[in-house]
């Protein structure tokens, strides 16, 4: 199957209030070399201009759903999932982008791993994010999900994602959570059994403009409770690299030295020390970028 004959793709987008974001995110769709079929652009209930502004695109492909209450980010990639018409399905997040030939690497991809119609896969590139591409390689073959994405910090992003339409609607974005329904979603697809399908190019960008967006920083991007419970999916060595890494400077941070401790103390029997030493520098790392945030925002609030 070469990419241009690809099946017909839907790009889902959900957004909340950002307009301006919204139409760059859908612009970047339109543009690739491999045209999507459709952009079902899921508004969860926005108080702002984003219909007059997709309109104003002019595309006949942009397909606006509304929901008329705030139901979330989750349940709006759901509503996109359930209306899309396209055999495959990607997702964009409002406040990213995709480089022009994104969805035709993917297609590329999936035809060179050999899967067919029938197939269940889950495809993604890397993102540009502050500089860096995430995530840094691919998963290694019967590697729990859990351990790919904390032992190396490889961060799979939601923008990235391409799938079959009936796969994503076997799996669902879990509305239930409160946090974490991307990362949830791709351990679940890993769980199940999808052919991981990566692209070693950064072919999303994330963006650090919008208003409200999650930054990807320990205190607001991983969970305690959600990480500790994910059971299978994370091995022992991985909970402790969480411990050590995000946890550990959270715990100094609210003076909880004897906390502290007890995170150090208990990844000694997961790790060798050298490894143990790489999380703390890593733990060191995330620490002096809180204090440095903490003293631009007291410095911020002076008269």
């Amino acid at each position: 199957m070469p990419a241009a004959d690809a099946p017909p793709i839907s790009v889902v987008v959900p957004t909340f209030d950002r307009a301006a974001f919204v139409v760059r995110a859908v612009r970047s769709a339109l543009a690739q070399t491999l045209a999507p079929a459709e952009v079902v652009v899921v508004d969860d209930a926005s108080g702002d201009d984003t219909a007059a502004a997709l309109a104003a695109l002019g595309d006949p492909r942009v397909r606006l759903v509304r929901h008329p209450e705030r139901r979330g980010g989750a349940a709006a990639r759901n509503t996109g999932i359930d209306a899309a018409r396209g055999a495959w399905l990607a997702l964009l997040d409002s406040d990213d982008t995709w480089r022009p030939g994104k969805l035709e690497a993917q297609a590329r991809a999936v035809r060179a791993a050999g899967l067919g119609p029938d197939d269940a896969w889950l495809c993604f590139t890397q993102t540009l994010a502050r500089g860096r591409a995430v995530p840094r390689r691919a998963p290694r073959p019967g590697e729990a999900p859990g351990d790919y994405w904390l032992l190396d910090d490889n961060l799979v992003q939601t923008s990235t994602l391409v799938l079959p339409t009936r796969v994503a609607r076997q799996l669902r974005f879990d509305a239930a959570l409160p946090r974490h329904q991307d990362l949830d979603f791709f351990f679940r697809a890993m769980a199940a059994g999808l052919a991981p399908v990566f692209v070693p190019e950064a072919l999303a960008r994330w963006h650090d403009d919008a208003p409200g967006r999650i930054r990807l920083q320990a205190d607001q991007r991983f969970s305690t409770r959600w990480v500790l419970a994910l059971g299978d999916a994370v091995s022992p060595r991985a909970r402790a690299a969480f411990r050590v890494k995000r946890l550990l400077p959270r715990a100094i941070l609210e003076g909880d030295w004897r906390g502290a401790a007890a995170h150090w103390a208990s990844a000694r029997g997961a790790a060798p020390l050298r490894q143990r030493l790489a999380w703390l520098g890593v733990a060191a790392r995330g620490l002096a970028t809180a204090l440095a945030g903490h003293a631009r925002r007291r410095a911020s609030r002076r008269p």
